[in-house]
């Protein structure tokens, strides 16, 4: 890393203990790589388990009356079928109809979704035009 970062994950520190130079991701220096067999590391989370750190995926929340209806236009899922409290994998749409970036979309309950996305272009839409608040 050669730039100060915005954000640390909580797990950075167990990272470079296991051998990972941190690379910044939006913000926050993430694990790319280890000084492992890639091999092996894909033999191990075939077989046994695996863990991705989340923490540098952006989170957005899309609030008010037409979160749902701006959602449903940009995304690949129908929204209306995510139940108050649940989350649904998706695809976030360019205004072209391509893909931007895969995303994660909770309903929060009312009006308010959150979408969580990674570094795609889902920022370039127009849905990036919508979204009221960042974590």
């Amino acid at each position: 890393m050669t730039a100060p970062l915005s954000r640390t994950s909580a797990l950075a520190s167990r990272h470079t203990a296991l051998g990972s130079d941190l690379e910044d991701w939006n913000g926050m220096g993430t694990a790319w790589s280890y000084a492992t067999d890639p091999d092996a590391e894909h033999d191990a989370v075939r077989e046994r388990a695996g863990m991705f750190d989340m923490s540098p995926l952006k989170k957005v929340f899309v609030r008010g009356p037409d979160a749902a209806a701006t959602l449903d236009h940009l995304t690949t899922r129908d929204i209306s079928k995510i139940a108050s409290g649940s989350a649904a994998y998706l695809c976030v749409l360019t205004d072209a109809g391509g893909m931007a970036d895969d995303a994660i979309v909770s309903n929060n309950g009312g009006d308010e979704w959150m979408i969580v996305h990674g570094s795609g272009d889902t920022m370039n839409t127009d849905l990036g035009s919508k979204f009221t608040s960042f974590v």
